[in-house]
């Protein structure tokens, strides 16, 4: 549908200042040649249409500097023909993701894996316990009361996980958690985070700095430190902005670039599509259930 490829395919162009050097940006100068280059975040995240764009657009965001956290830095060398429809769980006794993954996982979400992979089930599942029945088969009321971290952003995204990405981008979430694509132009880490694209890129050692300032515990595990990522402004408003009068406001950004204002069932096919599109495990009818009272009763968006 038309009103979600803002979010997937947005157009990046691509021009040269007087210095010859080469700029990216979602807007297009007016004083400049330029030339459009097409992010194909549906699978592999940074990856571009063409090797030599993918190269030059991630460069600003990679350093030569190896991940001091332990994490392989290469991909396994089988992908799933279509993991989006795997469940990646299934069959597993017990966790069936790895402390490496999780560590990637909080660096991009500040949650562990499990909690972004079956949050859909879980709030199914969640739903169907309370028998709301007039809502259980609604998509308006799951990505409504979805985790704010899952913004428009990670539509069209698969799991941060290392089967699941492109090689580029799991160096970077392994670095500093954030796909190349928002790291390597200042407008969009402007636009989507309000930060510039240093900083963004060098949280995470920032993060270690704050908590040893505040004299937090242990430092050196992300868990101390997972509180102080950056979050997007799409974020934020999907949490609630506290107000200076008392309370708090939120806006759905996702919610409202798909045109939905309510909980209108000829808007169902529409919302399930973009429901299906976040990242995560989608409902099936063939899933088993999960146990998700351990982990989801501190976990409910609201």
């Amino acid at each position: 549908m038309c009103c979600m490829s803002v979010w997937v395919h947005a157009e990046i162009y691509q021009w040269k200042d007087a210095a010859g050097r080469v700029h990216y940006s979602d807007e297009a100068p007016d004083d400049a040649e330029v030339k459009t280059v097409t992010p194909n975040t549906e699978r592999l995240g940074v990856r571009l249409s063409k090797p030599d764009e993918s190269a030059a657009w991630s460069e600003q965001a990679l350093t030569n500097k190896k991940p001091s956290t332990g994490i392989p830095s290469r991909r396994p060398q089988s992908v799933p023909e279509d993991a989006s429809e795997d469940d990646l769980c299934e069959g597993v006794v017990g966790d069936c993701f790895t402390e490496q993954q999780d560590y990637v996982c909080k660096l991009r979400f500040s949650l562990p894996c499990k909690k972004i992979y079956h949050w859909k089930v879980c709030l199914q599942q969640d739903c169907e316990q309370k028998d709301i029945s007039d809502r259980c088969n609604s998509p308006f009321h799951l990505l409504d009361r979805r985790p704010p971290v899952l913004t428009g952003l990670q539509m069209g995204r698969a799991m941060p996980l290392q089967a699941l990405v492109s090689e580029r981008d799991w160096q970077c979430l392994v670095q500093h958690g954030f796909y190349c694509d928002e790291v390597a132009s200042e407008s969009i880490c402007q636009q989507r985070f309000g930060q510039s694209c240093s900083a963004l890129k060098n949280w995470a050692d920032e993060a270690r700095t704050r908590c040893r300032k505040q004299r937090g515990s242990d430092c050196d595990d992300i868990d101390s430190w997972k509180q102080f990522r950056p979050l997007s402004h799409e974020e934020r408003q999907k949490a609630g902005v506290r107000l200076a009068t008392g309370g708090s406001t939120s806006r759905d950004l996702l919610m409202e670039s798909l045109g939905v204002e309510q909980d209108n069932p000829d808007q169902y096919p529409q919302l399930r599509q973009a429901l299906e599109s976040l990242t995560g495990l989608n409902i099936r009818d063939r899933r088993r259930r999960f146990d998700c009272d351990a982990e989801w009763k501190e976990f409910k968006p609201r």
